[in-house]
């Protein structure tokens, strides 16, 4: 053999035993931890909870929607004190464990939609007096539970949808001078209660969707010039509470489907000259009047769906200076109908025909 030969194998041996030879792995990165979190903070972060954090790592929101959880997961809540939003949408606190949430008082947003509480519940949540926005749905809360939340006097979101609670419930709440949306879906509200309203002087958005309303309780909510998001669909609202509607000159969305209007509303409703969003979609509308709807200036979004309007009813809109978008789906428009608007104004989207959403 020679020493070129055997310099070559020796090389080749020194190559493998270098490859036998144990590598330092690469560090696997470690999972962040928190140890000056409160026990339940890290025990609800394994169940699923999104935790959002401070520069500091302090806990300051978490959102329990839809985790599993009951009473025993929320021991110690109490002790999260930095949080200042918690969104606990259809998890399984009871009045047992909501009692943690007296001790929460950063809290400025408490999202309850869902939660299996009571009325009893609100004595803790009224000792919060930083929050902002409370979210109450399907609980059963009346308005003799809401003094329990007259120390809030920085409430502006309030949501009491399908609840037993009314409007009649928040003239308790007047010292809330912030208020700026209520939700008031599905609850026993009726005319009378919505005076209650007009002591809130912010109040700028407001659902009324299946509350048992009529045309007669709009006349209160015309004494409120704050009001730009109105929801009352759904209600007993007629041709005169379209007339009261048509008071508010701050409106841009107003939502009146499937309500008692009919083509005599048309003419009132043309003069809310701030309206970007009107929905009529499910009223017993035809073309009369329809052309009124042009003229209105900053009209950008109309539902005419499942109404009589025909392809020559709807033309005249075609003229609006401001419409983008036109729905007219369930109606008598036909596809020569709206390929004719299309061609008048190019510029205004027109759905006739109606998709089913996925």
């Amino acid at each position: 053999m020679t020493s070129s030969l055997r310099m070559f194998l020796g090389s080749v041996l020194l190559i493998s035993m270098l490859g036998c030879m144990p590598q330092e792995s690469a560090e696997m990165p470690q999972k962040e931890t928190y140890p000056s979190d409160p026990p339940t903070v890290a025990r609800l972060g394994k169940l699923g909870a999104k935790i959002a954090r401070s520069s500091a790592g302090e806990p300051i929101g978490m959102d329990l929607s839809r985790v599993i959880a009951t009473d025993v997961d929320f021991r110690g809540l109490g002790d999260a004190v930095s949080l200042r939003k918690l969104t606990m949408q259809d998890v399984g606190m009871t009045d047992a464990s909501a009692t943690e949430l007296a001790k929460l008082k950063k809290l400025q947003t408490l999202d309850l939609r869902g939660v299996s509480i009571t009325g009893e519940a609100l004595q803790s949540i009224g000792q919060l007096t930083e929050l902002e926005r409370l979210l109450f749905r399907g609980q059963p809360i009346r308005d003799a539970d809401l003094q329990q939340l007259v120390p809030l006097t920085k409430l502006k979101v309030l949501g009491l949808d399908e609840t037993e609670a009314s409007a009649a419930g928040l003239e308790q709440l007047a010292g809330a001078s912030q208020l700026k949306e209520v939700f008031l879906f599905r609850t026993p509200t009726g005319d009378d209660d919505l005076a209650a309203l007009t002591k809130f002087p912010a109040l700028a958005k407001l659902r009324l969707r299946g509350s048992e309303v009529a045309g007669q309780g709009m006349a209160h909510l015309a004494k409120i010039p704050t009001l730009v998001d109105l929801d009352v669909s759904e209600t007993a609202v007629d041709d005169a509470g379209a007339a009261e509607i048509a008071k508010l000159s701050n409106l841009k969305d107003l939502n009146l489907w499937k309500t008692k209007i009919t083509d005599a509303a048309i003419p009132e409703l043309a003069k809310l000259e701030s309206i970007e969003r009107l929905n009529l979609d499910a009223n017993e509308l035809t073309d009369e009047h329809l052309a009124l709807l042009a003229e209105l200036p900053n009209l950008k979004w109309l539902h005419l769906g499942s109404t009589g309007a025909t392809d020559a009813g709807i033309l005249p809109l075609a003229k609006s200076k401001s419409l983008e978008t036109l729905i007219v789906t369930r109606t008598k428009v036909t596809d020569e109908g709206a390929a004719a608007f299309s061609a008048a104004a190019p510029n205004i989207a027109i759905q006739h025909i109606y998709m089913v959403e996925e």
